[in-house]
């Protein structure tokens, strides 16, 4: 394994330390019915590839078959040499979330939709059965964006390609929760589907805590830390999750609690466990064989005619 791409499992360190800083602070907590009162372990702590400008946390190749539906998890700088309009890529048979982290972005994709977004801002693609999107630089400062690919189930991957562009003031907040997709206690999200999924960008300043009770069924649970560092605790132990780093939750039902050692952004999500197989390559992800030939199909059409009009090389 490279130096860029490594693994590591949470093992007890300073539980007493952190115990007692965990008094300190402050505390915004989050409640879904009943909460649980064991806490939820990380099984292993990921530090991302780095790509060009893209750092890619997890692929449907990899941690995709262990946190399914989340199946494409990574951070994107977007260049300002890039060809006007931003380089278009296809997606098919997966939701694609993009949140706007910093400077603002320009979004246009082959529904025909587009859309300029600020920081807080958050791009929603249900790609089906086949769309191409592209996302610009649209400031003069340094823009990065967090974009998570989404699984669907059978009845979802054969849809016509739709999709929202939300500005800022839009996205529900609560505390230093935004809610980009589900809903958290009584806050909805700024999205609603695919259903039974949540996302929420959390930012906490140096000594915050925070703490999340994934809705019933949610077994599956990550975190991934945009900037600072968080300590998880889990038990008698805790574990350290810092910038450029995606930590898997073990399946179960227990509640995540976070302790911020600096000032940290991070996006958090759970689910239910996607209940199909995955057949899937670089931004395509299908429940069958033939549901994805369907959606190369319709992807090389639409790309036949960007290419007539000078929009890919």
């Amino acid at each position: 394994m490279s130096s860029d791409e490594r693994m590591r499992a949470t093992t007890p360190d300073g539980a007493g330390e952190n115990a007692k800083r965990d008094e300190d602070g402050q505390d915004f907590g989050t409640s879904t019915g009943d909460v649980p009162t064991q806490r939820r372990a990380i099984t292993l702590v990921k530090h991302g590839t780095q790509f060009a400008q893209t750092m890619r946390l997890c692929t449907a190749a990899d941690l995709g078959q262990a946190i399914k539906p989340f199946v494409c998890i990574e951070h994107e700088q977007l260049s300002p040499f890039e060809r006007p309009g931003g380089r278009l890529r296809p997606f098919s048979g997966m939701a694609v979330l993009t949140l706007v982290l910093s400077g603002a972005a320009e979004f246009e994709d082959t529904t025909g939709n587009k859309g300029r977004l600020a920081a807080g801002g958050v791009a929603w693609l249900m790609s089906g059965r086949g769309v191409w999107q592209a996302a610009a630089l649209h400031s003069q400062e340094i823009t990065r964006i967090f974009r998570i690919g989404i699984a669907l189930r059978s009845s979802a991957e054969d849809v016509v390609a739709r999709s929202r562009y939300v500005v800022p003031s839009a996205v529900p907040h609560e505390g230093p929760v935004r809610a980009i997709l589900g809903r958290l206690g009584s806050l909805p999200g700024a999205l609603d589907e695919p259903e039974d999924i949540n996302v929420f960008h959390v930012r906490l300043h140096q000594g915050q805590r925070w703490r999340y009770s994934p809705p019933l069924g949610h077994t599956v649970g990550w975190i991934a830390v945009d900037r600072g560092r968080l300590r998880v605790q889990h038990g008698q132990s805790s574990g350290a999750v810092q910038s450029g780093e995606l930590a898997v939750f073990e399946e179960s039902r227990g509640l995540l609690r976070m302790h911020a050692e600096d000032a940290t952004s991070f996006v958090i999500g759970s689910s239910n466990r996607h209940p199909h197989p995955l057949v899937f390559d670089r931004f395509s992800v299908h429940t069958t064989q033939d549901a994805m030939n369907s959606a190369k199909g319709e992807i090389a059409r639409v790309g036949r005619e960007l290419l007539a009009h000078g929009r890919i090389p």
